[in-house]
């Protein structure tokens, strides 16, 4: 099972606190920037946690 983002609480990198420090965080660009919010790329993520411990919103769980 991959990371999950929660959009109740992802509002969007544009809106984002840490301006999709998910992203920026992710060493395997398993999160992509679409259309102003992220997405996993299940097959690119391991599941390391980065994004999960780094998101200000508590948006990322795995």
């Amino acid at each position: 099972m991959v990371v999950t983002i929660y959009v109740e609480k992802c509002n969007g990198i544009d809106a984002c606190p840490g301006n999709g420090l998910c992203i920026d965080v992710c060493n395997l660009d398993a999160i992509e920037n679409i259309n102003g919010r992220p997405v996993i790329i299940e097959e690119a993520c391991t599941e390391c946690g980065l994004c999960v411990m780094n998101c200000p919103n508590e948006a990322l769980s795995k």
